[in-house]
């Protein structure tokens, strides 16, 4: 079985290196024995076959009602993948557009401040979420849906959280995992562990990504060394406690 990770429209959704985020996840799954493959969907592509999941990046407000136009016509497709229990990952203004859609049952508003530099994350993990954000958009999470954690620096999600994450919402309410986060780096390269996570949720094979994950094969064992060491020379600079 290869499972597929599907980059949507990435000639819109890449301008912060967010849809590189689908080559991240496939990385990380052929490291750990897993095959796996990028299905890029572009625009007017139709009779999509199955994926396991699916990357989002963030839209600039110029593009933005082309790609919402675009996306509603491929929705039904990505309705059905949610239903089967394919995950999703939305950074940026991408998490409007699937709560426009009942994938979230939050609401994303404009701010009258735009947030740019470094965004650092109390994780749910032992270490750190971190990346940069650059965006006018707040999230308001509804009642059932969690955080990737609380902000330590930067604005995340207006109120002192960061990101959220969903396994159904009244509309679609048997459903696979959706996480939304507005730190772009690309997010999953910066944290491997949110990429574990999302694997974990969104493949029926979540014991053996657990299992195999612990054995820390190469190259992924390096990757996850340079993530790490990255982030303690970025903490240091940002003088963390």
């Amino acid at each position: 079985m290869v499972f597929r990770v599907a980059k949507i429209f990435p000639r819109h959704t890449n301008s912060q290196g967010d849809a590189e985020n689908a080559d991240a996840l496939v990385s990380h799954l052929t490291w750990l024995g897993l095959p796996a493959e990028v299905l890029i969907v572009n625009e007017g592509d139709r009779d999509l076959p199955h994926a396991d999941l699916v990357v989002i990046g963030h839209v600039v407000e110029s593009t933005m009602d082309q790609v919402s136009r675009t996306l509603t016509a491929i929705e039904p497709w990505l309705r059905g993948l949610r239903e089967s229990g394919a995950g999703f990952l939305a950074v940026g203004s991408a998490m409007g557009l699937l709560a426009d859609r009942g994938f979230l049952a939050g609401t994303m508003s404009s701010s009258a401040v735009r947030a740019t530099g470094e965004l650092v994350v109390a994780g749910n993990s032992d270490r750190e979420l971190w990346g940069f954000e650059n965006s006018a958009l707040t999230y308001e999470r509804a009642p059932g849906e969690e955080s990737l954690g609380a902000v330590i620096m930067g604005c995340g999600n207006g109120d002192g959280s960061e990101g959220v994450v969903s396994r159904g919402t009244t509309r679609i309410p048997q459903s696979g995992v959706v996480v939304g986060t507005h730190l772009h780096g690309p997010v999953l390269v910066r944290n491997p562990l949110l990429s574990k996570f999302l694997l974990e949720e969104s493949l029926p094979e979540s014991a053996e990504v657990t299992r195999r994950w612990q054995t820390q094969p190469e190259p992924l064992a390096t990757a996850i060394r340079l993530a790490d060491e990255l982030w303690h020379e970025k903490r240091r600079s940002l003088e963390l406690r």
